[in-house]
C-alpha cells in the first residue's frame, strides 16, 4: 500500500495488508489515530517532508513478515503512552529533524519500540535538532540500540526515567548528553559502524553520560566525552550497575569532567580511565 500527498494524512481506521508493506509520504503531519492498528506483511515507511509524525494513544504498528519500519520527519516524532511499534523480523529506525527549517525536530517516546528478532537494531536519529525524551510508560526493547545526533546544536537523549528498557548492546554518537536506564545486563559496544559512546559530535564541548543498569554493565568499547581544545568539565561520565561492572581492554573512558563508577558486587577493569577533574 502506497500513498503520497501534500496535506495532512490521518489514519482513523485499521490497516491490514496480507501480502505487502505500507508506504506513506506527505508534506503534512502523518497521524495514526487513537486505537488504530496498522499491520503489514512487509516494510512500513512513514515520511513527513515538512512536518511531523504522531502516534496517538494506544495506536499500534506491527509487521507480520520480514521488513523494516522507518519513520522520517522534518519535525517532531511523537509516540503517546500506550502506543506500540513491533517489528517481527527487521530493524526499526526513527529519524527526526530531517532538513529541518524551524528548529522543531525532537522525539517524544512514551510508547513501546520493539524488535522481536535477535540481532536486530533500533536506531534513534535526531540529526541536528533538540532532544529525545521518554516517560515512565516508554519501553525500548531490542538486541541493539543506536543513538545518533550531530551538529552545532546539542541534541540529547533523556531515556533514564523508564524502568522498562531492555537492550543488549548500546552504542551512540551524539552532540548532546545521554541518560539511559536498562532493566538488566547491558554492553556498551558496537552497533552498525558506531563503536562505544561519544557525546561530542559536531559541538565544541562534550556532554555528560549517565547509564544505569539493573544487571551487569560491560564496557567493551570506548566511552568518550573529551573534545580536543575543550576544558569545560561538562562531560562527566557516570556508570551505575545494580550488580557488577567490567571494563574491557578496549573499553577506555575519557571524560571532560568527573568519572563515577558504581557496582556493589565489584568492578573489574582492563581499560584506562582518564578525567580532566579530580572529582
Amino acid at each position: 500500500t502506497q500513498q503520497a500527498g501534500t496535506g495532512t494524512t490521518t489514519f482513523l481506521g485499521n490497516v491490514d495488508t496480507n501480502t505487502a508493506g505500507v508506504s506513506v509520504t506527505s508534506s503534512g503531519t502523518v497521524t495514526i489515530g487513537t486505537t488504530v492498528v496498522v499491520s503489514a506483511a512487509g516494510s512500513v515507511n512513514f515520511r513527513s517532508t515538512a512536518s511531523g509524525i504522531i502516534l496517538q494513544s494506544t495506536a499500534a504498528i506491527s509487521t507480520t513478515a520480514a521488513g523494516d519500519v522507518t519513520f522520517e520527519a522534518e519535525d517532531q516524532i511523537s509516540l503517546a503512552a500506550g502506543t506500540i511499534i513491533t517489528v517481527l523480523s527487521g530493524d526499526l529506525a526513527l529519524r527526526s529533524g530531517l532538513a529541518d527549517t524551524d528548529s522543531t525536530g525532537s522525539m517524544i517516546l512514551d510508547g513501546t519500540l520493539q524488535t522481536s528478532t535477535a540481532g536486530r537494531t533500533i536506531t534513534l536519529d535526531l540529526n541536528s535538532q533538540q532532544g529525545a525524551t521518554q516517560a515512565s510508560t516508554g519501553a525500548i526493547l531490542s538486541s541493539n540500540l543506536l543513538l545518533l545526533s550531530t551538529g552545532s546544536v546539542p541534541a540529547s537523549f533523556a531515556l533514564g526515567t523508564s524502568t522498562l528498557n531492555d537492550v543488549n548492546t548500546l552504542s551512540a554518537s551524539t552532540s548532546g548528553a545521554i541518560t539511559f536506564r536498562d532493566l538488566d545486563d547491558l554492553t556498551i559496544g558496537s552497533v552498525s559502524s558506531t563503536s562505544g559512546i561519544t557525546t561530542n559530535a559536531g559541538v565544541t564541548d562534550g556532554a555528560a553520560i549517565l547509564i544505569n543498569t539493573g544487571g551487569l554493565l560491560t564496557v567493551s568499547q570506548p566511552v568518550t566525552t573529551l573534545k580536543a581544545g575543550s576544558a569545560s568539565n561538562s562531560g562527566s561520565v557516570t556508570l551505575n550497575s545494580a550488580a557488577g561492572m567490567s571494563l574491557a581492554g578496549s573499553g577506555d573512558i575519557q571524560a571532560d569532567g568527573a568519572v563515577s563508577l558504581t557496582a556493589p558486587t565489584g568492578i573489574s577493569t582492563a581499560g584506562d580511565v582518564t578525567t580532566t577533574t579530580a572529582g
